[in-house]
């Protein structure tokens, strides 16, 4: 894994990095945002009664981290049954534990040095359940989460609009992927054990026989250009399985202006 550079300049990309996991690439471009200081961990609880978006209610569980890993609170609707993401957000109510260390210490010690100005635009790409987009919206960054899976999508939005954010923190949640052109794919449906593993193979699904797996995908220079109008990207994460490369292809605008 390629360590981040501490380069100055408005513009610059100061870091690439990709680690493989099950043969998918996980891409995260870091363009110089400064996060807060790390507190400590606590357990997660499990809530019931809440509401998400017309899901039934054993379709889904809520997570709530309370003073969690770096001082942040997060609320998380997850899936229920065999996805093993969701269930190790609960397993870890039980341990005392906190799924936030996976990424904190990226974030805060090899990203950010500790430090509390925390500023600018991120976009999400496969945000799943939102762990990442939450905790970067509490960290005060306004986030832009593409997550193209509809019930993924509703419980992302539940997520979002469960926690509360401070400063200019904020989750805006797009029913949407990102490819080298805007449009339409097709979206493979993931196992139940992994609801996270959705992704586009155009080859295995045909969506003219199958269009519940139609989804809209745009490209990162469209978005920049008419949804942000330009403003500066500080942050991108793409966990996209595999279709990293052509996400990037559809920002050639934006990685080079």
């Amino acid at each position: 894994m390629m360590q981040p550079k501490r380069e100055t300049g408005a513009r610059s990309y100061k870091t690439i990095i990709i680690s493989a996991c099950a043969g998918v690439a996980l891409a995260l471009i870091w363009v110089g945002i400064r996060f807060s200081t790390p507190g400590s961990s606590a357990p997660i609880s499990v809530l019931a009664g809440n509401t998400c978006y017309g899901m039934a209610q054993d379709e889904y569980t809520v997570a709530k981290m309370v003073n969690g890993w770096g001082g942040i609170d997060l609320t998380v609707y997850c899936y229920t049954g065999k996805d093993e993401t969701s269930a190790a957000l609960v397993q870890a109510s039980v341990k005392g534990s906190s799924p936030m260390e996976l990424f904190h210490k990226f974030y805060a010690e090899d990203l950010c040095d500790y430090t509390h100005n925390c500023t600018g635009i991120a976009i999400d790409a496969g945000a799943f359940l939102g762990t990442h987009a939450l905790y970067l919206a509490k960290l005060g960054l306004q986030v832009h989460a593409f997550e193209p899976l509809t019930t993924s999508y509703n419980l992302l939005r539940c997520s979002a609009e469960a926690n509360t954010f401070t400063g200019t923190g904020s989750v805006t949640v797009l029913k949407e992927g990102l490819s080298d052109k805007a449009g339409t794919d097709c979206l493979y449906p993931p196992p139940a054990t992994t609801m996270d593993a959705a992704r586009v193979m155009k080859n295995m699904v045909d969506c003219s026989t199958n269009p519940s797996h139609q989804i809209n995908v745009v490209t990162l220079d469209h978005y920049w250009t008419d949804v942000l109008d330009k403003q500066q990207v500080d942050f991108i994460k793409l966990d996209i399985e595999a279709h990293e490369n052509s996400a990037l292809k559809g920002g050639k605008l934006l990685f080079t202006t």
